[in-house]
């Protein structure tokens, strides 16, 4: 319990007691929710490892199938950042090599971005920060709006649950990963996904976690989120070229959705 009581309140940055009492009493169920999902710490020591594997040739060019994921995605994307006024405080998590921020209408907002990949962080602005998410540098409630393109690796309990921390209330939340839809057809598994390099070379594995709608409203309560709205989005004719092989489902057709987006707010 010890153990599981620092993990909620590492870098928390909580000054009374009753705030940090409060963290403690939200964090006691997200860590029982925690126990079906590997160790926080693993998950984020594996996807580091795994991301800066292939964080080279992680571009939608030689990445098709993410390619396809965020062609998607980026129109739902742009219509629901498009309108964030200027001055909110906006924190990219999980960035990559920057996708969101090339491709996304994310309006006037004050930008951060965090990315924990030494590989994929190189690719990014000066700033970033490459903190582990349960780490940052950051007061509790310290943006307006927390968004992150494809951060399956995030989708569990205390992952939603720290992310929301970061949230101011009434804030926004925005994350996407691949819809459950997709993950299931075409993996038979939720929870892990490798890469193959160009050359053939297998990239160790990272976390990916699908949630459905109803699952991602349980992880939201969990964090103090009210979920307001859930989009699949369906696989969208790429420019130029046919769809990446592994968009399709084992049985060869393509799902009603590749994509989910969840849109929440901090209560």
């Amino acid at each position: 319990m010890a153990d599981e009581a620092h993990l909620v309140l590492h870098r928390s940055n909580r000054d009374t007691v009753e705030e940090i009492a409060q963290v403690v009493r939200e964090g006691f169920e997200v860590h029982k929710a925690s126990e079906a999902y590997p160790d926080c710490r693993r998950v984020d020591l594996e996807n580091r490892v795994g991301y800066t594997g292939i964080a080279e040739e992680f571009i939608d060019e030689l990445r098709l199938t993410t390619a396809d994921f965020h062609h998607a995605s980026a129109p739902r994307l742009s219509g629901i950042l498009g309108r964030t006024p200027a001055g909110a405080r906006l924190l990219e998590v999980g960035a990559g090599r920057g996708w969101l921020r090339r491709a996304v209408d994310t309006g006037e907002a004050d930008y951060s971005c965090q990315e924990s990949s030494a590989g994929m962080a190189r690719y990014l602005p000066d700033g970033v920060m490459t903190e582990p998410i349960r780490a940052l540098p950051a007061r509790h409630g310290a943006y307006d709006w927390v968004v992150g393109s494809l951060v399956d690796g995030m989708a569990y309990p205390l992952g939603v649950f720290c992310l929301a921390q970061l949230l101011a209330p009434e804030g926004r939340i925005v994350l996407t990963w691949p819809s459950a839809v997709w993950s299931t057809g075409r993996r038979r598994t939720t929870h892990t996904t490798r890469f193959v390099s160009s050359s053939g070379k297998e990239v160790p594995g990272v976390h990916s976690f699908t949630p459905d709608r109803t699952r991602t409203k349980e992880l939201f309560r969990l964090a103090g989120l009210a979920l307001t709205d859930f989009v699949e989005c369906p696989p969208v004719p790429p420019t130029g070229r046919p769809y990446s092989p592994d968009t399709y489902l084992a049985d060869g057709s393509l799902p009603e959705s590749v994509v989910s987006i969840a849109v929440g707010v901090r209560q």
